[in-house]
């Protein structure tokens, strides 16, 4: 799936070669900042910053629907939302810190956790029984989510203001993103024993404001991008803790990275870009898609 601030929703068929348009989806004044399939593939749901509503899709039936979000909510920013693993639970962030947690399913809030600053970032584990929220003071939280309290929480070393974090599906490494570029590699392991834990490696390979972290499918690949600054995208490995140096190909003409993503087994990684393009890369180290 890709969509676009002209609210344009396309629907491909991945093949590597062709990439053929399978449906097109548009949503009449309503610039798109955010679109996910739901755990199940049943669904699509796309928000945007200037609304305080988003769409549901139904990919079996074509049935479009708008769902207004719950009115004892505090102000909130639909410029991007989260959903569990599990498929259960959709976040949305609210002001002062607020962290707004609704149902994936019918969409109707749950309840809010708190932060001290505004959420800039949010990450699930596997199994959805933990969130980690990163702040724009620079510190991260990690979220008992049955108990629905906060388990511990610690300071992202050298960030003034976070911008992103990213959970390992293995659930060995937690990447945390800065507006100065920074980007940290934490052992999970040791996160709930400081305040002050010690990353694995930081990285600097990036000058502007990180906008998106990924893991891949075997948690062996970091993707970190900067929408910022053209070709501001990186690839680490994280077995050695360092950057691939064919990455970003000098060639291609990537643009301000606004998105990026893996597919399901890792053989292809998209990049969308603030320029229109969605550019689809083949790992040809991973067999299928």
């Amino acid at each position: 799936m890709v969509a676009n601030s002209k609210r344009n929703i396309f629907l491909r068929q991945v093949d590597g070669t062709k990439n053929l348009i399978i449906q097109k989806v548009l949503i009449n004044d309503f610039p798109i900042s955010c679109a996910r399939f739901t755990t199940d593939g049943d669904q699509f749901i796309v928000s945007s910053y200037r609304y305080q509503h988003f769409y549901t899709y139904d990919m079996i039936s074509g049935k479009m629907d708008k769902v207004q979000c719950d009115r004892k909510l505090s102000k909130f920013n639909l410029e991007k939302f989260h959903l569990s693993p599990d498929g259960r639970l959709m976040v949305i962030s609210g002001k002062d810190g607020y962290i707004h947690v609704l149902s994936a399913k019918t969409k109707e809030f749950l309840y809010s956790n708190k932060m001290n600053s505004t959420v800039r970032g949010v990450a699930f584990s596997p199994d959805a029984t933990r969130m980690y929220t990163h702040s724009d003071e620079g510190e991260v939280y990690i979220w008992d989510v049955r108990q629905k309290e906060c388990l511990h929480k610690f300071y992202d070393e050298g960030c003034i203001h976070g911008t992103a974090i990213a959970l390992a599906r293995s659930e060995q490494y937690l990447a945390t993103g800065s507006d100065t570029g920074v980007v940290n590699i934490y052992d999970t392991s040791s996160l709930l024993s400081s305040p002050t834990p010690s990353p694995l490696k930081i990285f600097l390979n990036l000058t502007t404001a990180i906008t998106d972290l990924k893991f891949n499918s075997s948690s062996e690949i970091l993707a970190m991008a900067s929408a910022e600054k053209p070709a501001a995208f990186r690839l680490i490995h994280c077995s050695s803790m360092s950057a691939f140096k064919n990455v970003p190909d000098p060639k291609c003409k990537m643009g301000c990275a606004s998105s990026l993503d893996f597919s399901l087994n890792s053989g292809f990684m998209a990049v969308g870009a603030k320029n229109g393009y969605a550019n689809l890369f083949r790992l040809n180290y991973y067999g299928n898609y």
